[in-house]
């Protein structure tokens, strides 16, 4: 796997980890744990290049429905990615933080989709053109 800026990662369980292995990140997606994804704050929070810069993915297990993911990157607005298969109104809420979250389906990607736009974001610093990305519903 090729290597670009620095990761971060915001695990749900040990908090902040440097120099985050991809690789073991997108293990722990294809995984899709809900015991890991679920508990402690509910979600990821992948950084690229250094923590300060706005450059962020956060991510989401929707247990059945699969990922849940929001870009933040340089000069874009927050957008998540968007499945074409769902009309919009099913929604599930999550546990974040303590607090719920409500989650439109049509925002989840299954898990290889979820995986690859990961890839992408951590190795290109930008939003993946495979998927359609909107504000979040």
């Amino acid at each position: 796997m090729r290597r670009g800026a620095a990761l971060t990662f915001v695990d749900p369980l040990a908090g902040e980890i440097g120099d985050f292995p991809l690789a073991t990140l997108i293990e722990r997606v294809e995984a899709a744990d809900p015991d890991y994804w679920n508990a402690g704050a509910g979600g990821g929070l992948l950084y690229r290049g250094p923590v300060a810069r706005d450059c962020t993915m956060a991510i989401y297990l929707v247990p059945g429905h699969g990922f849940h993911l929001v870009c933040d990157t340089d000069g874009e607005a927050l957008a998540a990615t968007l499945r074409g298969d769902s009309d919009g109104r099913a929604a599930r809420t999550i546990n974040v933080g303590g607090d719920p979250m409500r989650i439109s389906l049509r925002q989840c990607l299954p898990i290889h989709a979820a995986a690859a736009a990961i890839l992408y974001f951590a190795e290109r610093g930008r939003r993946t053109p495979d998927h359609e990305w909107l504000p979040r519903d």
